[in-house]
C-alpha cells in the first residue's frame, strides 16, 4: 500500500547535511551522559503533532528500513505515520517488544522496560532505545552543589550551556560511569506527571543491574535531547 502524500509532514531541509549534524548530536549526548545536546542549527520542519522537534530529528535521522519502531499512542498518529512510511521506509510494529526504536510521548506512555529487547551476551548491541519526550532535563553546575565557583567544563560542540531550573518543581539525579569524569547530576523537570522522575529513576537503576545488557535511554523535548546509556550509573541526590 502506498503512502498518501498529503499527510507526509517536511523533514530536514538538507537530508544529509542536517541528518550528519543531528547524529554527530546524538552521539555527543550517549557519549557524555548527562549533558544537554542542542539541534538549534539544524533545519528542521514543523513535526507532526504531539512530537517535539527533538524527537522527529532522532527519528529522521536514526530510522531506515532496517529498523522496526514502536510509537506510544499519543505519537502514533496516522500522519506520524505516514512521514516515517515516506523519510525513512522503517518498519512498524505494535508490539513494544520487537523494537530497535521506542519513541514514546510522554513518560505515562512507557512500556515496562525488562519487555524490550536487552540484548544477549554475545551481542548486547542487539537491544531497544527508548527516545521519551520528557518536560525537561537541565544539568546541574558543580557549583551549584558546592556553594562555590568551580572552573569552566570542556564540553563537544552541540552541548548547551547549564541554567538550572526551579529546584522545588524538579527531582535531582547523579551520574556515573564511562564518559563523566567524576561524576554529573542532572534536574529533571517533573512537569504535570510530578511522579514520573523517580519511576524513571527506578527503572534507570534495574536497567544498570543487567549491564552489558539493557536498554539505552534518549531524553527529548523542544530541540533538546539528553542521554543515559546503559552503562550509566544512577543515584537520587
Amino acid at each position: 500500500m502506498g503512502v498518501d502524500l498529503s499527510l507526509v509532514c517536511k523533514g530536514f531541509e538538507d537530508p544529509v547535511q542536517d541528518a550528519q549534524r543531528c547524529f554527530r548530536t546524538i552521539l555527543s549526548a550517549l557519549s557524555q551522559p548527562g549533558t544537554v545536546g542542542c539541534l538549534d542549527n539544524i533545519a528542521l520542519h514543523q513535526p507532526p503533532d504531539r512530537w517535539s522537534k527533538s524527537a522527529w530529528g532522532v527519528a529522521m535521522t536514526l530510522l531506515d528500513s532496517d529498523t522496526r519502531v514502536w510509537l506510544s499512542p499519543s505519537l502514533a498518529t496516522t500522519v506520524a505515520h505516514a512521514s516515517l512510511q515516506f523519510h525513512t521506509s522503517c518498519n512498524m510494529t505494535k508490539n513494544p517488544a520487537e523494537a530497535d526504536f521506542a519513541f514514546v510521548g510522554h513518560p505515562g506512555e512507557q512500556p515496562d522496560w525488562s519487555s524490550l529487547r536487552q540484548g544477549e551476551p554475545e551481542f548486547p548491541d542487539l537491544s531497544a532505545t527508548i527516545i521519551l519526550q520528557v518536560p525537561g532535563v537541565t544539568v546541574v553546575e558543580p557549583s551549584e552543589l558546592s556553594g562555590g565557583e568551580s572552573p569552566p567544563t570542556k564540553v563537544a560542540p552541540n552541548v548547551c550551556p547549564n541554567v538550572a531550573p526551579n529546584a522545588s518543581s524538579s527531582s535531582t539525579l547523579q551520574l556515573q560511569g564511562p564518559g563523566i569524569e567524576h561524576a554529573r547530576q542532572i534536574r529533571l523537570e517533573r512537569g504535570a506527571e510530578g511522579r514520573w522522575a523517580e519511576q524513571l529513576r527506578l527503572a534507570l537503576v534495574a536497567n544498570r543491574s543487567q549491564f552489558p545488557l539493557g536498554v539505552d535511554l534518549l531524553m527529548v523535548w523542544s530541540n533538546r535531547l539528553c542521554a543515559i546509556p546503559r552503562s550509566t550509573r544512577v543515584a537520587a541526590i
